[in-house]
């Protein structure tokens, strides 16, 4: 499966996540089912399922975070995006990727995972080029408690379905 480093445009500008179909997998540590189809804000994503090894594996000493979520973001030369908790910036702990995803923002959170050192990764206005910067205040995320992390095909407007799968947050009802 190919990593995809941003959500698509129409995921970013996600706001509420509606259940619109029956059950087909079942999410990791709950007896929360989810739904075969998910729509995020006006995207429907088709074919879901629980993303695999979430909540992640974490080497190391757990501990926990609880705050609000917010965004933060890189300079106009160097464009990137990542939600923080308690000032810390979160990344997957299953491929090092920054966390994004706008339900986050002003919402109180629980992560679980580790301090430990991310990186961004975006296009340098100047050379063109897409280069990595390394993030020395990381937090490495096993879990958001009260979300899973699902991944579905999204449709276009015209009713396409995607030929890759992206993933995207669901709050746990």
């Amino acid at each position: 499966m190919k990593v995809v480093h941003f959500l698509p445009a129409a995921t970013l500008l996600a706001a509420a996540v509606v259940i619109i179909a029956p059950a087909c997998a079942v999410a990791q540590s709950t007896s929360w089912t989810v739904p075969d189809t998910v729509e995020v804000n006006g995207t429907t994503y088709v074919d879901c399922r629980a993303v695999s090894g979430y909540p992640f594996a974490v080497a190391g000493d757990l501990r926990t975070l609880r705050g609000k979520g917010t965004t933060e973001m890189g300079t106009r030369s160097f464009p990137w995006i990542c939600n923080a908790v308690e000032g810390l910036l979160l990344f997957r702990a299953s491929d090092g990727e920054a966390i994004y995803d706008p339900q986050f923002d002003g919402r109180m959170l629980q992560v679980r995972g580790r301090d430990g050192e991310g990186k961004v990764r975006a296009e340098d206005f100047f050379s063109r080029t897409m280069r990595d910067e390394k993030v020395d205040h990381a937090f490495i995320v096993s879990q958001i408690v009260g979300w899973q992390l699902v991944e579905g095909f999204p449709k276009n407007d015209s009713g396409e379905v995607s030929s890759q799968r992206s993933q995207i947050w669901v709050k746990i009802p």
